[in-house]
């Protein structure tokens, strides 16, 4: 009898054992996402004071999670002249350790304003950003056309690709939308005193935003046959003032790593040529579809926000 109870003792700690190891070597393999916001210094306040919470509450939610973040930056919402208190926004962006890249100085569409304005707005979009980035001892390295639109042309797309070479830029990619200034603009709608509305479209947004990462997530797998690193377009507003803490919640709980810019490129999928061009500003993932001969698909459908 004691032999028998032993014998269940030693295969009761081994099958322990081996669901230890097996919960570790799952544990070993973490999905990666980017989290990529942009429009900094903020896009939709212009209280002063409300610009520095809603800027605190990002870089603290940020910290908490350790991700690291890249900001995309348009120089006009610094003021003209220059708003002293605007430009501590993007100071304390680089304090937090965050990478900053240019957005173009007044968030203008590629394909409506042409090369040569195109070319004017990237170099003002650098005006202050890159001197400001060199006193933190840091270099301005990345670029990221507003609406994604890079060229309605082959030739013009090409055109661009060789400017921006041309000024040492590497193009920040994206593969996992989430709308946020959807429901943001839903979000800023309401009073502070629509707690409950508020929240409604918070748990909306939040819901949404996580479907839409797993879209993509699974996407990249069909299109590269395994899992690569995504990169997740954020904004610099309100509504992620109060629910990014709890959406970096949400991913970290679904076993994403937060990971930098720089990471995410080393991977070589990155490398895949992204030939689409046309008026509309698409994700990486369907562009690289288009490239690799495979259907295009879409992310799931954003909820009714009325």
């Amino acid at each position: 009898m004691k032999a028998v109870l032993l014998l269940g003792a030693l295969i009761a700690v081994l099958c322990s054992c081996e669901k230890s190891k097996q919960k570790v070597a799952g544990s070993n393999h973490q999905k990666q996402i980017v989290i990529t916001i942009d429009d900094l210094p903020l896009v939709d306040a212009d209280d002063e004071a409300v610009r520095r919470r809603v800027t605190e509450n990002i870089l603290a939610a940020l910290r908490h999670h350790n991700a690291p973040v890249i900001g995309f930056v348009n120089e006009k919402q610094l003021g003209n002249p220059v708003n002293p208190a605007e430009l501590s926004l993007l100071a304390a962006w680089l304090k937090a350790g965050a990478e900053l890249g240019n957005h173009t100085y007044s968030h203008v569409s590629y394909t409506k304003a042409g090369l040569a304005k195109y070319e004017r707005e990237i170099v003002k979009g650098e005006a202050h950003l890159r001197p400001l980035m060199r006193s933190y001892g840091k270099t301005l390295r990345y670029f990221r056309h507003p609406y994604l639109v890079t060229g309605a042309t082959k030739l013009q797309k090409e055109a661009l690709e060789h400017y921006l070479s041309s000024m040492k830029y590497k193009v920040a990619p994206v593969t996992a939308i989430c709308a946020d200034w959807e429901f943001a603009e839903a979000y800023d709608k309401l009073s502070e005193r629509s707690q409950n509305e508020r929240a409604t479209i918070i748990d909306k947004y939040l819901d949404y935003c996580v479907k839409e990462v797993d879209f993509s997530d699974g996407y990249a797998h069909e299109l590269f046959g395994r899992d690569i690193p995504g990169i997740l377009l954020l904004h610099a507003n309100q509504l992620n003032g109060v629910a990014l803490s709890a959406l970096l919640d949400r991913l970290n709980a679904r076993g994403y790593q937060f990971v930098s810019l720089d990471q995410a490129l080393a991977d070589p999928a990155y490398a895949t040529a992204a030939s689409y061009y046309g008026d509309k500003g698409i994700g990486w993932l369907q562009r690289w579809a288009l490239t690799l001969g495979k259907p295009q698909k879409w992310g799931p459908a954003r909820p009714p926000l009325n």
